[in-house]
């Protein structure tokens, strides 16, 4: 006998009386599980729709340059962080605000963004972004919180895979 518990397109399934549990892909613990998905609530659906307010700010401020999108979006005392050649570089709102200097990146037209995943519980959520442009993807993993009624973007991690040029024949 096997039970699920879900989490974003994974499960956690635990096998047998001894509580084994193994990360299932979604097809699996579709098949595990006999019950429809419980239906979202208006109210679910709005925190949802609240939580894309300060994400699609973030997506703002990538497509036109502007800081004030970065601002928009995270709470002051937030962070980013990344890892590169094994070191962590961690920066606040305010440098990174700094990067964005109201120009529109020459190659906007050939970028693509969007919001992979947003999972809101409560007070807090998470959501995975992907920035697809020509040399680069981006996979960023944002925590938010709800303070003073207003979601905010608390803590960017994320990933930079570099894109080779093709080669000519």
């Amino acid at each position: 006998m096997r039970s699920v518990t879900t989490f974003g397109v994974w499960g956690l399934a635990a096998i047998g009386a001894a509580s084994i549990w193994l990360a299932v892909p979604s097809a699996e613990r579709a098949a595990s599980t006999s019950t429809a998905p419980a239906a979202v609530s208006a109210e679910a659906a709005g925190e949802d729709e609240a939580v894309r307010k300060p994400l699609n700010a973030y997506l703002q401020a990538q497509a036109t340059g502007k800081a004030a999108f970065i601002r928009e979006a995270f709470h002051p005392n937030g962070t980013i962080s990344s890892v590169k050649d094994g070191v962590v570089k961690e920066r606040s709102v305010d440098e990174f605000a700094a990067v964005f200097t109201g120009k529109v990146a020459a190659n906007e037209a050939q970028r693509k963004r969007r919001i992979a995943s947003v999972d809101v519980h409560g007070t807090a959520a998470t959501a995975r972004i992907e920035l697809d442009y020509p040399h680069v993807l981006y996979v960023d993993y944002m925590s938010l919180l709800k303070v003073n009624g207003e979601w905010k973007i608390l803590h960017k991690i994320y990933d930079e895979t570099p894109r080779t040029a093709p080669t000519a024949p």
